[in-house]
Parts: structure tokens; sequence; C-alpha cells
């Protein structure tokens, strides 16, 4: 036994000690920045994983994506990438994020899709913020300086403001893992890092093809400034790799892009959209509107700003600004410094858009004169012109920012030659200092409640349904219908008229305007033109397999709502199992018997519908 105890106990303890390297260096910093991100995120904020949202109106939108995947998979068995669910006949093509709603299927499955994206939005911070801490522990060396990076990155207040709602924009994560590979790929031009530079750029396009677009930008600047690899034939060969495992991983979701980009108009956006959509240039320098201590003097400049808090939060951090000008002035000559500011610059002037911004303004003097910027080529230029929010490029002026500032932070160290527990306990208060000036409280929503009926209906079969008013973009109750509708679908699992994404909804309408039913139905106008040989329900059922027509009254008005009734009969079922949302019930097939909650009941008589004045 003595023996035995001397042999395997060096064995024991050299695995320790690699062990422990690892676990300071990574398990550490990734466990505290989890920690953070559950203080940062969480603890402002009224929290409940499965029954309130983070984030407030399009959270659904994306919501209702985590629950398709994982839907069309387990339980349809068919290509979640064409959602036949929305917008019918047509359907709607599943180009962006595809990869978080794939890989979140498990998830999904298992905790609902209300979890599924709660627990997403908390993972974009902590995975950022690791990225960001590897990308700079290898530039750096230093782990204490590369935490700071990470935080800076990870929680600027762009990205508090992206989740409001925005999963295209919010989704930041990814970007330093292709850089930490694509710079190891170009020192280090081995096949694991070009074809893991090709994989996590692949990653940031079926997550964000904005992202996708600003990494590209990246990957010409970075190119631009290191040219030389790019002419001898074993550096050609190792960038025509990467790009090609990149397109070969992407192609599923390039391709239903381009063909939406191709043959759908609507893809891009007016010039006065690129306009109203800038960064404007004091909000660099502003605190967040959402910062629990500044917000409310922030929020009065804030209101002066064009577009919304989704968009238009850049603050960039005085400690961070000051931290980057160090490194500007100090490692100005250091070529991976000179390569982040120049792209910092030039994201920042994208950011700003077609035209200057000021304080909100963006026409000068009696006779409106405007101070173009370059930013004005990307609303011509092809799949730039797709990014329609300018000030989305903040995502990468944050994230070139945090690699200066952490070079700012390493010379400073290096200067007074500052190390041990005193490096430490610099960094640490940084840390501090930053979290402090990025806090932000993100509002949550809580989850509509479904009404019996969808309950009832869920297990009846594949047909349609058709919800009045139909959820569209843009209408008086739009952002409403879909914050409701996409929450039931989730329950009924039905195909449903109509949609929530404005570059598919004018060619959907172009399709389902000229409807005899499903038309008026869905424009709901005032002027009805009907054909007595027509019965809607018999049509509706006989086209478009409907077996339920259900009528929102809180959604529509009195003059409306009569106005469908006396078009579709009166013979209907009515649910007010939600106070907020009671339903009016038509039902295509005469055969069917509708188990409605208690408290509702059968109608078989005309009802008169009253309106103000009585």
């Amino acid at each position: 036994m003595e023996i035995l105890k001397i042999k395997t106990s060096p064995d024991i303890n050299g695995k320790i000690k690699q062990i422990q390297p690892f676990i300071f260096r990574h398990a550490v910093p990734f466990l505290l920045y989890v920690i953070i991100t559950l203080l940062m995120i969480c603890t402002p904020i009224e929290f409940d994983l499965a029954g309130r949202y983070i984030g407030h109106g399009e959270v659904v939108f994306w919501s209702n994506y985590f629950w398709w995947f994982d839907y069309s998979a387990t339980s349809l068995l068919t290509n979640p990438l064409h959602n036949t669910h929305l917008f019918f006949p047509l359907g709607l093509d599943m180009y962006d994020g595809i990869f978080p709603f794939m890989l979140f299927i498990p998830i999904t499955h298992l905790l609902g899709s209300v979890a599924s994206y709660n627990i997403y939005v908390l993972s974009s911070f902590f995975l950022a913020a690791y990225g960001m801490y590897l990308l700079m522990d290898y530039l750096l060396k230093d782990p204490y300086v590369a935490f700071v990076s990470g935080l800076i990155f990870a929680f600027c207040p762009f990205h508090f403001g992206a989740a409001f709602g925005h999963l295209h924009t919010f989704s930041i994560m990814w970007i330093p893992f292709f850089v930490f590979f694509f710079l190891k790929m170009n020192k280090e031009p081995t096949h694991p890092y070009i074809l893991l530079s090709g994989v996590f750029f692949a990653i940031n396009a079926l997550t964000s093809w904005t992202v996708a677009a600003m990494l590209s930008i990246f990957v010409i600047i970075y190119y631009i400034l290191n040219y030389r690899p790019l002419l001898t034939k074993r550096g050609f060969v190792n960038v025509a790799t990467f790009g090609i495992v990149s397109l070969i991983i992407m192609s599923p979701g390039l391709y239903l892009m381009l063909v939406n980009y191709m043959y759908n108009e609507h893809m891009v956006k007016s010039l006065y959209s690129f306009i109203y959509y800038s960064a404007d240039l004091l909000g660099f320098v502003t605190p967040s509107p959402i910062h629990p201590f500044f917000g409310e003097v922030s929020r009065s400049i804030y209101s002066q700003f064009t577009g919304n808090y989704s968009e238009n939060i850049v603050f960039m951090g005085y400690s961070a600004i000051v931290l980057a000008l160090i490194s500007l002035i100090s490692c100005r000559k250091t070529k991976i410094v000179r390569l982040f500011t120049i792209s910092l610059f030039v994201f920042l002037i994208l950011s700003l858009g077609p035209v200057l911004h000021i304080d909100g303004l963006w026409k000068y003097t009696e006779q409106n004169l405007t101070f173009m910027l370059p930013g004005v080529i990307t609303a011509y230029l092809p799949f730039l012109n797709m990014i329609r929010v300018p000030s989305r490029y903040d995502i990468m002026v944050m994230f070139c920012l945090a690699i200066l500032a952490a070079y700012g932070i390493k010379s400073l160290l290096t200067r007074y030659n500052i190390k041990g527990s005193g490096k430490a306990l610099i960094c640490v208060t940084l840390s501090l200092i930053v979290l402090f000036e990025f806090a932000g409280v993100i509002p949550t929503q809580a989850v509509k409640p479904t009404p019996e009926f969808y309950y009832n209906i869920s297990q009846d079969g594949d047909y349609s349904i058709v919800d009045v008013p139909i959820c569209r973009i843009g209408t008086p109750y739009g952002g409403e219908t879909m914050m409701r509708y996409y929450e039931y679908q989730k329950v009924h699992n039905k195909k449903m008229f109509g949609g929530y994404w404005s570059r598919i909804d004018p060619a959907y309408t172009q399709i389902i305007q000229p409807d005899p039913v499903v038309g008026y139905l869905y424009s709901g106008t005032e002027d009805i033109y009907t054909n007595s040989e027509i019965d809607p329900k018999i049509y509706l059922k006989n086209n478009y397999n409907v077996e339920y027509i259900v009528l929102h009254t809180a959604l529509l008005q009195d003059e409306t709502l009569n106005r469908y009734i006396q078009y579709l009969g009166d013979s209907y079922y009515i649910d007010n199992s939600v106070s907020s949302d009671p339903l009016i019930i038509y039902s295509t097939n005469t055969s069917n018997k509708l188990n409605i909650s208690e408290g509702s009941t059968r109608r078989f008589n005309p009802v008169v519908w009253l309106g103000d004045g009585w």
C-alpha cells in the first residue's frame, strides 16, 4: 500500500497542478461574469424566469421563434427554416437568428420559450464578457486587465438598450471569439485556427447578419493594413479556406437571405430610415437614460434624439474613453492598437449615419443645411443597406474601445511598475467604476394570459385559424396583436394569418388583399363588397382549411366589430376566460364541439352592439 501510494501520488499532484492554472485563468473569471450578469441584469428588475420577459414588446416576437424551432423540429419533424405558421399561407423564411434558435431547442423543449429567451439574454452578457477576456488575455497575457476589458464590452449601454427586445443586435457574444481565432489564424496559420475562424464567423452570421456585415468590414480593414500575407500563395490559400468554411456553414441561412433580398424590394428601407436611426454625437458622452441614478437627467437629453432607446443609447463611458486615449498616446506605434484605433473611427463614423446629428438636430440654419457623412453610402451598398439602423455600428465601436482601454490600463501598470496586489486592486476599482457608469435597468414584461379556447384546440389537428384584427405591423393594434397572438400560438400550435415583420408585411398584403374574404378581414375597411353567393365561413374552410374565426372584442372598435358580426353571422361562441381579451368565436365546421372555459356561454342569437352615446 505504501509503495502504491508513492507511485500514484506524483501523478495526482501533477494533474492538480495542471488543473489549478486553468481554474484560476478561466473557470473563475467565467463564474464571476455569470454572477455579475445576474447582479446587473436581474437584481434591479422583477425577475421571473418563465413568467416575465427581460425586455418588452418584440421579446414575444423572438420568443415565438424559439418555440417554432422547437415545435417544428420535435413535433412536426419539418424544416424550421421556413415558418409555415406565420403569414399563412405565404410563410416566413427564418434566416436571422438561426444559430441560437437551433442551439436552444433542448432548453426550449424542457423549460419553455419564455425561460429559453431569458436565459439567452443573460448568456449574451456573460459570454460576451468571457469572449473578450479570452481575446485580451491572448493579446496582453494579463488576466486582470483582460477581465476589465470584458466588462467594458459586455455591459456597454448599447447592449442594455438592445436587450429591450432586439435579438439580432444584443447577440454580441460571438464577436470576440471570432476575432480571437481570426488574429491567431493570421499570426499562426494552422488548420485548427483557420477552421475555427470560419466556424465563428459563420456562427456570428447565423446569429445576426447585422453583426456579420460589421465583421466583414473589420476583416477588410485588417487586410488593408496587413495585405502582404495575401500576396503569398500560402496566405491567399489560408484566407480562401477561411472564407469557404464560413460560406459552407452559413449557406442555408445565406441562401434564404439572398433570395429574400433579391426578390423582396421591402428588405431595404428608405434613406429617411437611415437618417432617423442614426447615432447622435451627444449620445456618446451622455450617460444612459436607463441608468438607475443618472437616468432622470439623461432622459431629458435623450428625448431630443431621433430613434428609440433600443437604438440610440451609445454612451461610451468616461473611464473607457480616458483609458483608450491613454493607449493612443502610449501605444500608438503598436500594430494591433493602430488596427483597432482605425476600426473604432470607421465604425464611429458609420454609426453617425448619413448626416450629422447633434442633440436631435440634423438640419441647421434657416436653410435646413445638413452635414453629409460617409455613412450615407451604406444606404446604397448591397447588404449594408439592410442595416437600416446606423447606430448599431456602436457594437463595434464599443468592441474596439474595450480593446484600446485594456491597452491603456496595461501601459499605466507597466509605466508605474505596478504588480501583484496593487494591480489587482486597480483592476477591481476600474471594474467597479465601469459597472457603475454602465449600469442600467432593463424593463420587463409579463407573459400575456392565454384564453381557454386556445388550450382547448391545441390537440385538434393541423389547420389554420383567423384572429381578427389580423396581426399587422404599423396598425393601431399591431404591437398588441403580436404580443397576444404570438403568445397564444405557442399554446394552440395552429397556422395563423398575418404576422409582425416589417420586411414581409407589404409583400404579404399584396397577396392577401385581393382575396374576397381574407382581404376584408385583413383590412377591416368600412366599405365592404360581398358576393351573396359566398359564405365566408365555407369559403375559408374550403380554401384555407380554417377551422375558427376569432374576433378579439377588446381590440376592435364597436362599429368595426358590429360589421364583422353582420358579415360572419349570428352563430358563435363567447370565451370570457381572460377578461383583458374576451373572444367571439366562429366555427367553420358545424360538427365542432367547443369546451369553452367556465363562465362562458354558447350563443346562437343575433346581438346588437351598441356604440358610444347609448
